[in-house]
């Protein structure tokens, strides 16, 4: 095999390694190269899972049973971090409120999204396995 033909199969192969899959608005036996990138939708899913993931529920908040949703809001910044964090809709709980906060303010890798973000920070006993 000749070095052009091993380099063009090699870079064949890294483009199809690349492409994204076939959408249903492909032709059939055609590949769309240009990768679809997430929804606005999916990105908000994936930041509301890893400010989920952030949570720390207060050991006093475990202590007395206290469980509840805190709203917060906050933009994305350019290095995927959440700024200017604030509770919109209170959990009832100000352990809880604080925690949600802090909770946002910990998350990394937070996808990029134009504006305001305003998710749900849920705080249930039931799930202790998942939160910390």
């Amino acid at each position: 095999m000749t070095r052009v033909r091993a380099a063009a199969l090699a870079i064949a192969a890294a483009l199809a390694a690349f492409a994204a899959p076939l959408r249903a608005d492909t032709p059939s036996g055609e590949i769309d190269l240009v990768p679809t990138p997430p929804s606005v939708a999916e990105r908000l899913e994936r930041i509301r899972e890893r400010v989920q993931a952030a949570v720390v529920y207060p050991q006093a908040a475990r202590e007395r049973g206290i469980e509840g949703v805190a709203r917060v809001q906050f933009r994305v910044d350019p290095r995927g971090r959440a700024a200017e964090v604030l509770t919109v809709e209170s959990s009832g709980s100000k352990l809880l409120d604080g925690a949600a906060e802090a909770a946002a303010r910990d998350a990394t890798e937070l996808p990029q999204i134009y504006g305001l973000v305003r998710i749900p920070v849920r705080f249930e006993l039931a799930a202790r396995g998942a939160m910390r």
